[in-house]
């Protein structure tokens, strides 16, 4: 991504502020556009089998785990607390940061949310609809 940011064969990228630093894309991008369009839980999945073919000891190893990963994840997340020290420091690299106002996103969301919705019921069927419906009252 940095080389394709470089030479101007990649024109633009979508990622959080975070994996923009970690990458130095910052070094070879002018813009950035706060939109805070997708949620960003995280989510540890594995098959039944998988995890009924454990012991009990190593089920609550797995467990731990991943309660674990989540700590770590929240902290990571609160360590940039992406949205106020993330834009600063884009700015400071001398990035034109620009966040669409509340009316020019719900403007976005009314345009896109038709289409997202027909393509979470073409490839995922009645259950995808339902996963989409639970996760929209986490979402603005």
């Amino acid at each position: 991504m940095y080389g394709g940011l470089q030479t101007g064969v990649v024109e633009g990228q979508h990622n959080p502020i975070s994996t923009m630093a970690l990458a130095n894309l910052q070094g070879v991008q002018k813009y950035a556009t706060i939109s805070n369009h997708l949620y960003g839980g995280d989510m540890w999945l594995t098959s039944d089998s998988f995890y009924n073919s454990m012991t009990d000891r190593q089920k609550q190893i797995f467990n731990d785990a991943l309660e674990l990963a989540k700590v770590a994840g929240n902290g990571h997340k609160l360590l940039l607390k992406a949205t106020d020290k993330g834009v600063n420091f884009l700015k400071k690299s001398g990035l034109e940061v620009y966040a669409p106002s509340p009316q020019e996103l719900a403007s976005f969301k009314e345009i896109t949310l038709p289409a997202i919705m027909k393509t979470i019921k073409d490839d995922l069927g009645d259950e995808g609809m339902d996963m989409a419906n639970a996760l929209s009252q986490y979402v603005g």
